[in-house]
């Protein structure tokens, strides 16, 4: 029997919504500066903005649209979808329909000032993700900046996340994460709980309940190991820096 690429076929449908779901398997996400700078804005900070800035899997181009907001003047991306890369040159943001661990290994070395994987390690396998890490240290000038965002193993929702998309393979915490940098030779990564809070009541009472949330949380953690943690939203944040030589 033929292997299906099922990648490719889910890839390819991700902006159509099944009838009978609650949600798509793909949902855009703007990129509001609140949110921007809540979330990437030490991270962005670090990056050389006159330098190339490299989006893997950037979708519809939602970041990269941030990106050159912020002022990053030669920041483009690749995504597998050939309808997210449609909308994103509507977008009037530099999108291409290439794999991006192959675009990568093309690059000349010390290339780029940034590279950025919002919700993408999680569609690959741990060789890919090696590939991944070795080529974008490569291709990074030194003190260029990675960004990653994706699935966090420890997260206290993270089933929703991993298994709301057919194409996730692997999820990582940081733990696993920061092994994979250090093997690559990635050194000091950062991590963060991807957890926002905006304006208004609402969001002023999930600003309030969530700590006590993680402190019952972590008790009940710390009777059964005697091991408490930091990272429970259900994506985690992580930005790192190719060392200087």
């Amino acid at each position: 029997m033929k292997n299906t690429d099922y990648r490719q076929i889910a890839y390819t449908n991700y902006l159509q919504r099944p009838q009978n779901a609650d949600a798509r398997g793909y949902t855009p996400n703007a990129m509001p500066p609140e949110l921007g700078a809540a979330l990437y804005g030490d991270a962005l900070a670090a990056a050389d903005r006159a330098a190339p800035a490299f989006e893997i899997g950037a979708g519809e181009g939602h970041f990269l649209a941030y990106l050159r907001d912020q002022g990053f003047t030669r920041a483009y991306g690749v995504d597998l979808s050939a309808p997210m890369v449609e909308h994103a040159r509507q977008r009037q943001v530099d999108v291409r329909l290439e794999n991006g661990i192959e675009h990568l290994a093309a690059l000349p070395d010390n290339h780029l000032g940034l590279v950025v994987a919002i919700d993408i390690i999680e569609h690959l396998n741990k060789p890919e993700i090696i590939d991944l890490l070795r080529h974008t240290l490569r291709t990074l000038k030194p003190g260029g900046v990675l960004i990653v965002k994706t699935v966090n193993g420890q997260g206290l929702f993270k089933g929703q996340v991993m298994y709301g998309d057919v194409t996730h393979t692997t999820m990582l915490n940081p733990g696993s994460l920061g092994q994979l940098l250090a093997m690559t030779g990635f050194t000091e990564p950062v991590f963060r709980e991807s957890t926002f809070f905006g304006r208004g009541k609402r969001e002023w009472l999930r600003r309030k309940l969530w700590p006590v949330i993680k402190a019952i949380t972590n008790l009940c953690r710390w009777v059964e190991s005697g091991k408490t943690q930091t990272i429970w939203s259900e994506n985690m944040i992580c930005w790192t820096r190719k060392p200087a030589p």
